[in-house]
């Protein structure tokens, strides 16, 4: 929808944001109870190093990344991670964020969670 490149787009993922690989997560929520999971890919451009995830979870929320820590051996080397979010937000919004850090750099991903009721 938004290259207007329908070629990429299957009937499993059409339509669906939370399967673009946006550097964000955002996730709107009409009952204010939470279970979704996203993936995320990500491009080492540095040298080879190893990010550890940290998690910033807003109250009632339950975010999981999984693998906890990225190997990257060379440049230009691809990963991918899932992140799950579970729990429940009260009325509004919620906010919080995952920081892959390997000591030298961070790399923060905003998560953003709304009643959208």
């Amino acid at each position: 929808m938004i290259t207007g490149d329908k070629s990429a787009c299957t009937g499993s993922t059409k339509g669906r944001v939370w399967y673009l690989n946006y550097p964000s997560i955002s996730l709107p929520t009409p009952t204010r109870r939470l279970g979704r999971a996203f993936w995320r890919t990500v491009t080492n451009v540095g040298p080879p190093s190893k990010y550890m995830v940290k998690v910033t979870a807003p109250k009632g929320v339950d975010i999981r990344v999984s693998p906890r820590i990225l190997h990257f051996d060379r440049p230009n080397q691809k990963r991918t991670f899932e992140v799950v979010i579970g729990g429940e937000i009260g009325a509004g919004i919620a906010s919080g964020s995952l920081i892959w850090d390997d000591g030298a750099h961070q790399v923060r991903i905003p998560i953003v969670i709304w009643d959208s009721s």
